[in-house]
């Protein structure tokens, strides 16, 4: 350690014996403070974790100015009664190698689908379950086992709109049929990547468009051999194509996200992403802008926004486990009909600064509101 600790930090961390133990810090509970928040993480290398450092570092400072503290550390480094982690010390603005109790609480933060399903992640997540320890954000959502667990939810059904797992060439082509105009998308991935916009005329013509540009095809089976080699590497939904456009030609999306509180679920910030004119997508990195909520604010986007987040979340979180945690995708079709695309439960960062700052809150609110400590 090159610097002292800070007076909030002395209260849960000393220095380990420098006797070439791994850890540098051990961790223990003060005789009066807050939970220890277990933040879940993977593996990058023997020394170095992957995952959100600034959401991290972000969450720690909040715990700290409350009177608890935050622990990252990967599946593999729990044992029967410690967790060998890494801690963000906020004076140094530095990560420190930590050896601490078993937190009071986790949040499932592991940044890529694979690590959920390796043997290490099953076994940490019944373990957490075996001592009671609160687990939330249980896993990354497939595209459409999300689309049939919300589907069962009467409330939500006419803000589906009708989705497929793609199966086969006859059945994407029914699909496309019936609906003329529709999206395919990779089940497991987000941030728009992979996304095809496929349009049939009355002449059987189709155009498809994704983020490299666009293909004519005389015919599905055209089509169909074009994107096989696609379609047949990882698992794709068609989703009927729903959504409003704007005068200029462009399509805007409710970005929202949603935090658990007690036993309902609050809408924390709400952003508007705007596409390009024609184009499919609408996540800034591919194009898209970001327009304040309150630009197109109405009661009854409120209202839908507001029952969406409930229903969703109850739905999600009766099916599969706890989710403090989740943004959800939108749209408003015209006629007092909306849409809800697609809902993710590892948001990324929000453009909006204020949004960001009351998620930080929002979370810690459950770090501390979940616990016993």
């Amino acid at each position: 350690m090159t610097a002292p600790l800070s007076q909030d930090l002395k209260r849960w961390l000393s220095p380990f014996p420098e006797k070439g133990e791994r850890t540098a810090l051990q961790l223990k509970r003060p005789e009066s403070g807050g939970p220890i928040a277990g933040i879940l993480a993977s593996r990058k290398s023997e020394s170095t974790l992957a995952g959100n450092s600034r959401l991290f570092k972000d969450i720690q400072r909040e715990m700290l100015s409350r009177g608890g503290i935050s622990v990252v550390f990967a599946p593999e480094d729990v044992s029967e009664d410690r967790a060998e982690g890494i801690v963000y010390l906020p004076g140094q603005d530095a990560w420190s190698l930590v050896s601490a109790p078993l937190p009071d609480i986790i949040y499932n933060r592991i940044p890529f689908r694979k690590s959920e399903q390796t043997g290490s992640f099953r076994k940490a997540a019944a373990f957490f379950q075996a001592k009671k320890i609160p687990f939330f954000n249980p896993c990354f959502l497939e595209k459409f086992e999300c689309y049939t667990k919300l589907k069962q939810e009467p409330g939500l059904t006419g803000f589906l709109p009708d989705t497929i797992l793609i199966g086969s060439f006859r059945e994407l082509e029914s699909f496309l049929m019936k609906h003329n105009d529709i999206y395919i998308k990779p089940n497991s991935s987000s941030k728009g990547k992979g996304i095809i916009r496929a349009g049939m005329d009355h002449d059987g013509m189709i155009l498809a468009k994704d983020l490299n540009g666009r293909t004519r095809h005389p015919d599905f089976g055209h089509f169909w051999e074009h994107w096989r080699s696609v379609f047949e590497e990882q698992a794709y939904i068609a989703q009927e194509a729903v959504y409003a456009a704007t005068a200029d030609g462009q399509r805007n999306d409710f970005r929202i996200l949603a935090h658990g509180q007690a036993d309902k679920y609050g809408v924390t910030g709400i952003g508007i992403r705007q596409a390009a004119v024609d184009d499919i997508t609408t996540h800034i990195p591919n194009g898209g802008r970001l327009i304040p909520y309150n630009d197109f604010r109405t009661p009854g986007h409120d209202d839908f926004i507001k029952k969406a987040v409930q229903l969703a979340g109850n739905s999600l979180s009766r099916e599969m486990g706890w989710f403090g945690e989740f943004s959800m995708d939108a749209g408003y079709a015209g006629n007092g009909r909306y849409v809800i695309y697609e809902i993710n439960s590892k948001p990324m960062k929000f453009d909006e600064e204020n949004i960001e700052a009351e998620r930080i809150r929002r979370l810690a609110d459950i770090l501390f509101d979940k616990t016993v400590y």
